[in-house]
């Protein structure tokens, strides 16, 4: 069994979009034109260059029939694929391992081996048997999305660009107004600029102290490079700044509004008491006033 694993060679062929593969896959015709074929004992290298999006096939197909005894199994570095909703694997003798789409985990040292059925894995992987490979590595991604952020003079502004990569990464941040002019480039920490790092994200973290007007509002952009190459996308943050003394404005306004109230009703209150002195003097007749005794019911009053 195992001399048959050093005789059997499984060609891979790659299926891709978006994906940056070796110029030397081989091309045959019976295979699709956006389909490279590696030979045997080699290994490709294909690069993501759009995470997230498009789709990547992998196929693995053997030279020679396989026995009852004896299945094709698709392994990410040392363990088997796991599938998912994402993940497909179907197939025997042709086995195809389908991405719908690509995530930055999913890099890694893919491998079709042939393996003895209901048998210890770790034994078969070990053997001195090799076929071909297909290295996919994945650029780095970064959320393409607008934030506005507003923060108060004189604060301190803190941005952090999310990055999801399996490698290291730096990010370099670029400054520029609202209307795109360059302004400036943080890729080290100076002054009021602090530049901290977030997992495996070099600088990836930008705080800002005592924020100013005319120097620090605009457009901030994170831009991430790794050893796989620049993200394709980038995080753009827009930063207004608003002044020490706006945050006093909407108290001075209510307690102008109170002030104006209690105003009007204070004002409203004493017409008011005014106006019930002069309908008592009214409801009086000349009589009344000159007569030193009232009388009511027939009641006798003297004054």
């Amino acid at each position: 069994m195992l001399l048959y694993l050093q005789l059997l060679a499984a060609k891979l062929s790659i299926i891709r979009s978006g994906f940056l593969c070796p110029n030397e896959s081989k091309v045959t015709p019976n295979t699709l034109k956006s389909e490279g074929i590696i030979p045997a004992n080699n290994i490709a290298d294909c690069v993501v260059t759009e995470p997230y999006a498009g789709n990547l096939t992998l196929q693995c197909v053997s030279d020679l029939p396989l026995p009852s005894d004896v299945t094709l199994v698709w392994f990410k570095n040392t363990t088997i694929v796991r599938t998912d909703r994402r993940i497909n694997v179907y197939g025997s003798n042709h086995l195809v391992l389908n991405f719908t789409s690509v995530l930055p985990n999913d890099a890694g040292h893919y491998q079709c081996r042939a393996v003895k059925k209901n048998e210890d894995v770790k034994r078969i992987i070990n053997s001195p048997g090799e076929t071909s490979a297909i290295e996919i590595r994945v650029l780095p991604y970064v959320k393409n999305a607008f934030k506005d952020v507003a923060v108060v003079e004189q604060k301190t502004l803190s941005l952090t660009c999310i990055v999801l990569s399996t490698v290291p990464t730096t990010v370099k941040w670029v400054l520029s107004t609202f209307e795109g002019k360059l302004k400036k480039n943080y890729s080290q920490s100076e002054g009021r600029i602090i530049l901290s790092n977030v997992n495996s994200s070099t600088n990836a973290m930008l705080l800002i102290t005592s924020v100013n007007m005319s120097l620090d509002r605009g457009k901030y952009e994170c831009v991430v490079e790794s050893a796989v190459g620049p993200s394709p996308t980038n995080t753009t943050f827009m930063v207004r700044i608003k002044s020490k003394y706006a945050v006093l404005w909407p108290f001075i306004g209510i307690c102008a509004e109170v002030f104006i109230l209690c105003t009007i009703i204070l004002i409203y209150e004493k017409k008011r008491d005014k106006s019930k002195i002069e309908e008592s003097d009214t409801d009086q007749g000349p009589e009344m006033k000159s007569s030193p005794n009232r009388s009511h019911d027939g009641i006798l009053y003297r004054k």
